[in-house]
């Protein structure tokens, strides 16, 4: 499943966080490594897919489509 949403909080030394989803599904796990920046910042907005994981949803194919002001 496609999703829009915003990142909400990210610890960049660690490289993932968590974004909240503009239709307002359960939040989800953001990894920088399934995204197609070198980083991520709160407030991005993204595109991804969102797959079940071991301990919640998990954004996959990230996408930035806005970056934060």
């Amino acid at each position: 499943m496609t999703v829009t949403a915003t990142i909400k909080q990210y610890f960049p030394l660690r490289g993932f966080g968590f974004a909240k989803c503009d239709d307002g599904a359960p939040d989800f796990f953001v990894h920088v490594n399934d995204a197609d920046k070198d980083f991520l910042h709160i407030g991005d907005r993204i595109e991804c897919e969102v797959k079940a994981g071991e301990r919640g949803p998990i954004g996959k194919n990230i996408r930035v489509t806005s970056f934060a002001s």
